[in-house]
């Protein structure tokens, strides 16, 4: 064989090898990606398990807590908003999923369920509840609803706790210091009235915290125009509903904040008119226990 041959069938085995690594590593990037996918639909089909057994009865059989039904007072987790696509603010609501699993909420039912605070579950299980709850991969949350389906076919949902009742607060867990709604401002003289900012139209710049608003007590003129500034200074998701003339959530005449789930640090704006006196509540769908407040419109 002359050596002109020797080079040609090197220089095609060295393009075959080179051919060979090229396709090995798209191939093995793939796999490596598909892995990945499995490992996450894994991981939340576990935390939709976790969440069937635990978590049902406060936060709603979808999931979806009062928004779902008033009965349960639990946070709304079955949200979009808790499901973002920017890498970095899916690492920040995981962070705080965890953190509340973990912890609770000082001062709500929310009660901790660290096994170092004294709850059931493990760094890991919390870990599953939280990407089940921030990724719904692989449909988890149709999983934690058939889970709980199958559960409820064995025995009855209890029902949630009170949370009005003292002994299911939780009082104390991580050092957390439970800092309240803000105090309802009273008249200025015993008996008085309020008396609503002069003009067509009032606007009120309100903080919303974990869980609290602050004022939590408005006042307008009957047929005023409301605008309230909404800005979330929590942690977790807010928003606004004022109930209108039937001073009665979900009928109809309700004002809700746009956008009607406002994560932390964001904004919102909510208007409304009322035309008759009275007192008119308001409340966060999300904490509608924790959170609520008073429109109160006068002549």
């Amino acid at each position: 064989m002359n050596t002109s041959k020797q080079i040609n069938i090197m220089v095609a085995l060295m393009f075959i090898t080179l051919l060979a690594f090229g396709i090995y590593y798209v191939w093995d990037d793939t796999r490596a990606s598909d892995a990945e996918e499995r490992q996450l639909e894994e991981t939340a089909a576990r935390g939709a398990h976790l969440f069937a057994l635990n978590c049902r009865v406060c936060h709603g059989r979808e999931g979806r807590g009062a928004l779902e039904d008033p009965a349960f007072p639990g946070a709304p987790l079955n949200l979009d908003a808790n499901r973002p696509t920017d890498s970095g603010e899916l690492a920040a609501l995981q962070k705080r999923f965890t953190e509340t699993i973990r912890c609770g909420r000082v001062g709500t039912i929310m009660p901790p369920w660290g096994l170092d605070e004294g709850g059931s579950l493990n760094e890991e299980q919390i870990r599953q509840l939280a990407v089940f709850i921030t990724t719904n991969a692989g449909d988890a949350w149709e999983k934690a609803i058939e889970e709980g389906e199958r559960l409820d076919a064995q025995f009855e949902l209890p029902p949630a706790p009170n949370p009005a009742d003292e002994a299911f607060i939780n009082k104390t867990a991580c050092g957390q210091v439970f800092r309240g709604a803000a105090a309802t401002p009273t008249p200025t003289a015993p008996g008085e009235a309020p008396t609503p900012p002069p003009g067509s139209e009032v606007t009120y710049e309100v903080e919303m915290g974990d869980n609290f608003f602050r004022p939590n007590n408005l006042v307008a003129a009957v047929g005023q125009k409301v605008i309230i500034n909404l800005h979330n200074g929590g942690q977790a998701i807010h928003n606004m509903r004022q109930a209108g003339s039937d001073n009665q959530y979900n009928s109809g005449d309700d004002a809700v904040s746009d956008p009607d789930a406002v994560p932390a640090g964001a904004t919102a704006t909510l208007e409304i008119t009322i035309d008759q006196a009275g007192a008119f509540n308001f409340r966060c769908d999300f904490h509608p226990v924790d959170m609520t407040g008073t429109l109160t419109v006068v002549q």
